[in-house]
């Protein structure tokens, strides 16, 4: 499901133009650590969660699986 929601994501950093701005820069299990600009940490983490959400319904039809995210200025776990 990561690997699903990563092409997701990296696709949508492309069609937006954030290529560049966007950075996926880490994948930890069930984890995906981004660095942004600060004007666009709500809306990297809300797509990021629309789509991590996309991914696992590909797999998990009938039982909602939900992401949350964390904004944070360093890694939190």
């Amino acid at each position: 499901m990561i690997k699903i929601a990563m092409i997701l994501i990296f696709d949508w950093i492309i069609e937006n133009n954030y290529f560049g701005k966007v950075l996926i820069i880490g994948s930890i299990y069930d984890e995906l650590i981004f660095e942004c600009p600060k004007e666009l940490e709500n809306t990297v983490a809300l797509k990021a969660k629309e789509l991590m959400e996309k991914a696992a319904n590909y797999y998990c039809k009938t039982i909602p699986i939900p992401a949350a995210y964390l904004i944070s200025d360093h890694w939190v776990h």
